[in-house]
């Protein structure tokens, strides 16, 4: 009976443990996602897909791909013009709600299929992955997943996803290169970088 007894104490004990780290994470967590604005910028609120992201004054933003079947918002220095820097976040579906890092995986999974089943007449996407490196990040206290140098013709980009409930953010914008046809890639990139850890889920 006693040892009966011990055992319920333990598991109660081990309980109330269990239970005080995750209140400890979570609160942890919750001081990770009180984001700072740099002083000057501008919100950005889309209250469809429940995130916020700021931007410098002088940059320029345009949502008129939102009713894409892929939904997406540009940032840019400038959007138009013969040498321009942009920041493009796409908002993908999520339906079996991965992890940041399961959603990249299985995307890469999908389209290197694909990419053998279609031979070499009519590569899929994948082949701007083949030389693209990957790594877990944080963005403001949010987990996810960045694959570095994706080729995209002109230039290789990184592309950082961050997965929340149903719904995976893709922001996609060229590499820290010296590149002349892009405008100030070294210096926007670190500017794209703020921007990113700016966001903010509302629900």
């Amino acid at each position: 009976m006693r040892k009966r007894i011990w055992i319920v104490f333990g598991c109660v004990v081990a309980a109330v443990i269990v239970a005080a780290v995750v209140l400890d994470v979570k609160a942890k967590r919750s001081v990770q996602e009180k984001v700072v604005v740099p002083t000057g910028w501008q919100s950005y609120k889309n209250t469809d897909y429940g995130f916020s992201l700021a931007y410098p004054a002088n940059w320029q933003i345009f949502t008129g791909l939102l009713k894409n079947d892929v939904p997406e918002v540009v940032f840019g220095d400038p959007i138009e013009g013969t040498t321009t820097y942009a920041l493009d976040v796409l908002i993908k579906n999520n339906t079996s709600t991965l992890s940041s890092g399961e959603y990249v995986a299985d995307m890469l999974s999908k389209l290197e299929t694909e990419n053998q089943a279609n031979g070499t007449d009519t590569p899929s996407a994948f082949v701007q992955f083949v030389n693209a490196s990957g790594s877990d990040v944080t963005v403001a206290g949010n987990d996810g997943y960045e694959l570095n140098d994706v080729f995209e013709f002109d230039h290789n980009a990184e592309q950082i996803y961050v997965a929340h409930n149903d719904k995976t953010l893709v922001f996609d914008f060229p590499v820290v290169d010296t590149n002349p046809n892009i405008s100030s890639s070294t210096e926007n990139n670190a500017i794209a970088h703020e921007i990113v850890n700016t966001l903010s889920f509302m629900r």
